[in-house]
């Protein structure tokens, strides 16, 4: 009887969502072999080792970590900061990012291969931030390498799938951090967060992904647990209670992964 009222971090209808997204970047992309060796990138040291470097030479030294842990080391990426910062728009108490301006920006690449990515300069002071930031938009890098199909979704959905793909390149800690809604202080700037990431992966979304991704790479959970915020954790612990519902569909897909791997 209780088990009817069980806590899911998301619908149904998503989970299967990212169960057949999943099997559509293990299966038919090109880059299905680099899905299939990522590694969880946590906020701890050793993840992120730099040689002191400061401005946007951080934001450089941070990409080309971010590039090793997606798999793509050798993508050409010309990088930029934009100086004039989105980040905050002062409304009485509130901070809150402008809807106008993104964190980030990607351009697909050109006659040489070479992709444009910008990032606003404001997320130098928070590197956790503009990991996040980067990992996305490199994301969006990684889906235009291409896929022996289409993706099973439309259009429609391209900034939620590109969440996604960051997530199963192992960033999915990173984007959680970036998108939780308690770090903005107040429940007016928290509706304002909510409304600027409206069509990306909202906290519990990523957290379902998240543990998705932990189950395919046969991670211990608990491990990703002991390393999460309490937060995080605490939606970590309900995303794989939920995934226990789908253990056939996810054991083909840990098949899969293990094929790629060519373990």
């Amino acid at each position: 009887m209780f088990g009817l009222f069980r806590k899911r971090l998301v619908e149904p209808e998503t989970m299967a969502w990212m169960l057949d997204h999943a099997e559509w970047l293990l299966a038919d992309h090109v880059h299905a072999k680099g899905f299939a060796d990522a590694r969880l990138v946590l906020p701890k040291e050793g993840f992120f080792v730099t040689d002191g470097e400061k401005g946007h030479a951080l934001a450089k030294r941070l990409m080309t970590e971010i590039q090793l842990y997606a798999g793509v080391p050798d993508l050409s990426v010309k990088l930029s900061a934009d100086p004039r910062s989105g980040r905050f728009r002062q409304t009485g108490m509130i901070n809150v990012q402008q809807k106008a301006d993104a964190a980030g920006l990607y351009w697909g690449g050109d006659d040489g291969g070479v992709v444009e990515i910008s990032y606003d300069a404001e997320y130098l002071k928070t590197p956790g931030d503009l990991i996040a930031i980067l990992s996305h938009e490199l994301a969006h890098a990684v889906l235009d390498m291409g896929a022996a199909r289409p993706p099973p979704s439309d259009e429609d959905v391209h900034e939620f799938l590109t969440d996604f793909t960051a997530v199963l390149l192992g960033f999915g800690v990173f984007s959680a951090y970036f998108r939780a809604e308690t770090r903005v202080w107040t429940r007016e700037g928290a509706e304002e967060w909510k409304d600027l990431y409206v069509n990306y992966m909202n906290f519990n979304e990523i957290a379902a992904a998240t543990t998705l991704f932990v189950l395919l790479h046969g991670i211990a959970p608990d491990h990703a647990i002991r390393n999460a915020r309490d937060d995080f954790a605490a939606q970590l612990k309900t995303g794989f209670r939920n995934w226990a519902d789908h253990r056939g569909r996810i054991d083909r897909l840990k098949r899969l992964v293990a094929d790629k791997r060519g373990v």
